[in-house]
């Protein structure tokens, strides 16, 4: 059998000790008497690395969420993430699972590790503008732990006052790169603008899958990314005095219309378009137009 499974530690509900839950899945197994036997004969109660998750058989209920015996591996994987997901596994103190079956937050970009504040083993990965960040229910791993100053001194004898080698260089920024998502699979990627996965519908931009919350300024209402509230709104605004955001377009008084060159031959709509074109600075179209 291929199964997903959820297991309820019925004496830690009685005593109202979360996490309570555990949903996951198991190939090629056996149903005994309702506990789930592997291929090797052994039952098997799971498989969370919660730092004191109740292995075995006391006090534990097993229930089949779904039977997928028959369908390929990644189909039953696919099936587990869309359950641990619509029950909130992750983010929920009642479940013992630390992540989701099908995503790897580590190679995703903006994520990073928090705890529980009550619930200091309840460790998961989390996306930095998460609302449960904000609210404080989550805070950061090491929150409240300070890095010895030997450490720190010794870090940056040895690492951060080292000068970055060629391949480091090259790699921070990478200009042209263009970062995508996979809608089904939620892998992120960062490739060249001309590799063949920009033109497929299965590969977006991560914000169209999870957007960047949005925060209103105290004072002239405008809702903006929480960096440029941080930067330009809040104690920055230049609408304070008059609590009414003025759109700079509209009060704008000089032309700022697109000039077009024309470079070995090729026009270009716009200095900017033809520097984006050619991966060079804009000082160097203007350069070449010239010329």
């Amino acid at each position: 059998m291929d199964i997903i499974y959820k297991i309820t530690f019925m004496d830690r509900v009685k005593n109202m000790t979360p996490p309570y839950y555990y949903i996951g899945s198991k190939s090629n197994c056996d149903i005994v008497g309702g506990v789930i036997i592997s291929s090797n004969g052994s039952e098997y109660w799971g498989s969370s690395k919660y730092s004191d998750y109740p292995y075995g058989s006391q006090g534990a209920v097993m229930e089949v969420l779904s039977d997928m015996t028959g369908v390929e591996y990644n189909e039953l994987i696919q099936a587990e993430f869309d359950i641990q997901l619509e029950n909130d596994v992750v983010k929920s103190v009642d479940y013992f699972n630390l992540s989701y079956a099908t995503k790897n937050s580590f190679s995703e970009p903006g994520y990073a590790t928090y705890k529980h504040k009550d619930i200091p083993n309840k460790i998961i990965r989390l996306k930095n503008d998460d609302e449960l960040i904000e609210s404080g229910e989550y805070v950061h791993v090491n929150k409240g732990r300070a890095r010895p100053v030997d450490a720190v001194a010794k870090w940056v004898e040895k690492v951060a006052s080292k000068p970055k080698s060629d391949e480091h260089k090259a790699k921070i920024g990478r200009k042209g790169m263009v970062m995508l998502q996979n809608v089904f699979t939620l892998e992120t990627v960062r490739v060249s603008p001309d590799d063949e996965r920009l033109q497929s519908s299965d590969w977006v931009n991560p914000r169209k899958i999870t957007p960047e919350k949005k925060h209103k300024c105290k004072y002239c209402n405008i809702e903006t990314t929480k960096s440029n509230l941080k930067r330009w709104h809040d104690e920055n605004c230049k609408f304070k005095d008059t609590g009414k955001y003025v759109d700079p377009v509209s009060v704008r008084t000089t032309n700022r219309k697109r000039i077009p060159v024309v470079i070995n031959g090729v026009e270009y709509k716009s200095i900017r378009s033809a520097a984006i074109a050619l991966k060079v600075g804009k000082y160097e179209i203007k350069r070449m137009a010239i010329n």
